[in-house]
């Protein structure tokens, strides 16, 4: 007596389970050798194109795999770039504090030109942030 089948889950193998019903129905009619060879000749044909569909779902999800990464990869460049930038403003400005001093006249043009240089920054930052809506 032959163990019963294992079940194959619905959502993945609906092609395999299709697959053996029809082979266990094909294989079931008492006909002549050629039907069966026929029969293992069609199941062997929906293997073949079950793989091939299966390899060219491969290739499509690996070439969106790869522009998803080129793609982050760009985002974590223009990242680093701003990092690298603020990381200059701010070795310029302890530069500019160190070299101030306590001298009240050259604190007060540090001072102007630090507001100064915000202002231009918020406005460039308004004038090139879409407003969500």
């Amino acid at each position: 007596m032959l163990p019963a089948a294992r079940s194959i889950p619905n959502h993945r193998c609906a092609t395999a389970r299709r697959n053996v019903t029809w082979l266990t129905y094909t294989l079931a009619m008492p006909d002549n050798n050629q039907h069966w060879t026929h029969a293992i000749d069609r199941l062997i044909g929906r293997i073949a194109e079950t793989r091939h569909q299966t390899h060219h779902r491969f290739h499509l999800a690996k070439e969106l795999l790869m522009t998803v990464l080129s793609d982050l990869q760009a985002a974590v460049a223009a990242e680093d770039t701003v990092i690298d930038s603020a990381v200059t403003l701010l070795q310029g400005l302890k530069a500019a504090l160190d070299a101030a001093g306590t001298d009240p006249v050259a604190l007060k043009a540090l001072s102007d030109d630090i507001g100064a240089k915000t202002q231009q920054l918020a406005t460039a930052v308004q004038t090139n942030t879409s407003v969500a809506l």
